[in-house]
């Protein structure tokens, strides 16, 4: 369960807020919500105490001090600060606050999504373990991928494919060894590509189509669409 606390003395802005985390917890299975909201800092500040995630309105000196207060008390907590012309960046970009990132009024949806998404991305590297990730190597490096992050592997070219929401990196192999390799989280839906089952978001049946998080679409063909129904209703 990963804990939220938003603050904000408008209650727009924290309507908002919770709402952008709700639909992001249900678009990532992983990403287990708890979030708590108050206009009241003193509220706030008791709500904040044991959270993984703190957004925080810093237009007040009290608000300051107390983000400072709960990251002695916390460390590793994910600083989130919403900010303005009229706050100087100096008293909340320091080492006793540390943010992760800004929000900047006025709140923008799409940039409150990409921010949001990005700092969840950060909390999710910071808490997976080795075994949760998918090395991908190279002539000149290995990265880690975390297997939530992962869309779909594909055979392209002569290489194989991991695509995520932002990237994809080719590395040599072949699709039957992956299927050694993986969980039962991936499917193998055409001979071309094995979907993580996390990301689908719905099947066409009819076009024979799935469509992943992020609206990707990627093809489920005659050969396997039997067995990757089976396997994907099972694990419902």
């Amino acid at each position: 369960m990963i804990k939220v606390a938003i603050y904000s003395c408008h209650d727009r802005e924290t309507k908002e807020l919770r709402h952008v985390f709700a639909v992001y917890s249900i678009q990532n299975t992983w990403a287990d919500m708890d979030i708590r909201s108050s206009s009241v800092l003193e509220e706030w500040i008791s709500l904040a105490e044991h959270a993984d995630i703190l957004i925080c309105d810093v237009s007040q000196e009290a608000a300051l001090s107390g983000l400072k207060k709960l990251k002695r008390e916390n460390p590793s907590v994910l600083i989130l600060p919403i900010a303005d012309t009229e706050t100087p960046p100096v008293r909340y970009v320091c080492p006793e606050i540390m943010p992760v990132a800004l929000l900047w009024r006025p709140l923008i949806q799409r940039y409150v999504c990409d921010c949001i998404a990005q700092v969840m991305r950060l909390f999710r590297g910071k808490n997976v373990s080795r075994t949760d990730l998918f090395e991908v190597t190279s002539r000149k490096m290995s990265r880690y991928i975390s297997y939530a992050d992962i869309f779909y592997f594909e055979a392209r070219d002569k290489k194989l494919i991991l695509r995520t929401e932002f990237q994809e990196l080719s590395f040599r192999g072949t699709l039957g060894e992956l299927e050694e390799r993986l969980t039962d989280g991936f499917i193998r839906c055409h001979k071309s590509f094995l979907v993580n089952r996390q990301q689908i978001t719905g099947i066409n049946r009819q076009e024979q189509m799935i469509e992943l998080a992020g609206k990707v679409y990627i093809p489920l063909s005659r050969k396997y669409k039997k067995s990757f129904l089976e396997a994907f209703d099972d694990n419902l």
